[in-house]
């Protein structure tokens, strides 16, 4: 039994040779959907027990079962200025707000945190900034100031030491999906629902808002995958793309180029065939032709001349 040359076993049965292509695709993307995610510290990825990364990461894990929660943040940045009245208090009450909206309350700014303050009959624990505070008549921003800088939990941490620039930190939940929080902050910053589709080439992040920035390891790993996502895509779709007329010229046929780089899926098969003579009418290759011999030609042309003389004396014969 002759072996079946794949290529041509699938140049002639398109439809079976997409099912199949399609099972393997459908299998990756099934695959890929289950992997979870994770970084270079996660499990035992790095073998060395001696490694001081992994014995750092051990060192904050172990700490769990004391109670310590070592959380991730992404800080959203007021720069649109500094604090130099009370709208920009206002500003910053607003966004804290609309962030408290967003993912609950893991926020803090200075309009969570309390200022501690004994007046000698009562402790006052009331933010630093409060809707009421700020919008009485006698507020005075020099004294806010000052004593904001008295403050080492937040001076330099939640505001500028120059106050040029105020954050909002959201804090993100233990165990987080980082691909998942990354896009909710980006629809948060952008003010709108993303849909699925314009992950596939979106690469940067517009803010609604252009006095609010943001920073954080979780963004910047998250716009580092966006890209090099995009990037692979775009690569794909054009390497194909210059493929499709290279394999055509080659087997002179649009359903079979098409067959060749895998871009069947859409409308591959149902593609007229090449009107040529290598098609048949039902719209597959024929066969090839007949390999040549590896005898020499003088063997060739003695057996041609044998075959002519049975030829001559059969005839006589008749």
């Amino acid at each position: 039994m002759k072996p079946t040359d794949p290529r041509l076993w699938a140049i002639k049965r398109p439809r079976i040779a997409l099912l199949c292509f399609l099972g393997r695709t459908l299998l990756f993307v099934w695959g890929n959907g289950r992997v979870e995610r994770g970084g270079i510290l996660d499990g035992d990825v790095i073998s060395r027990t001696d490694d001081p990364m992994r014995r750092m990461d051990r060192y904050v894990q172990d700490k769990t079962a004391e109670g310590f929660e070592g959380r991730e943040f992404i800080p959203f940045v007021l720069n649109g200025g500094g604090i130099r009245s009370a709208a920009d208090l206002q500003h910053l009450l607003h966004v804290t707000e609309t962030a408290q909206g967003a993912f609950g309350d893991t926020v803090l700014s200075l309009s969570t945190v309390p200022a501690y303050r004994d007046t000698g009959e009562t402790l006052v624990d009331e933010p630093y900034v409060t809707a009421e505070k700020i919008s009485r008549p006698d507020f005075d921003l020099r004294r806010w100031k000052e004593q904001v800088a008295g403050d080492p939990g937040v001076f330099g941490l939640l505001v500028g030491r120059d106050f040029a620039w105020a954050s909002v930190i959201r804090y993100l939940p233990p165990g987080y999906d980082e691909v998942k929080e990354f896009r909710k902050t980006v629809e948060f910053l952008e003010g709108r629902e993303i849909p699925w589709w314009e992950w596939l080439w979106k690469t940067d992040i517009s803010p609604r808002d252009p006095a609010v920035g943001v920073g954080g390891w979780t963004l910047g790993r998250g716009l580092i995958d966006q890209g090099l996502n995009v990037d692979i895509l775009t690569l794909v779709f054009l390497g194909m793309l210059l493929t499709v007329p290279i394999f055509w010229a080659a087997v002179g046929s649009w359903r079979s180029a098409l067959l060749c780089v895998g871009g069947m899926a859409v409308g591959g098969a149902a593609a007229p065939p090449a009107a040529d003579r290598k098609t048949t009418a039902a719209g597959t290759t024929a066969a090839p032709p007949r390999r040549r011999s590896s005898r020499p030609p003088s063997s060739r042309a003695g057996r041609r001349r044998g075959r002519s003389r049975r030829s001559r004396r059969t005839a006589a014969a008749g």
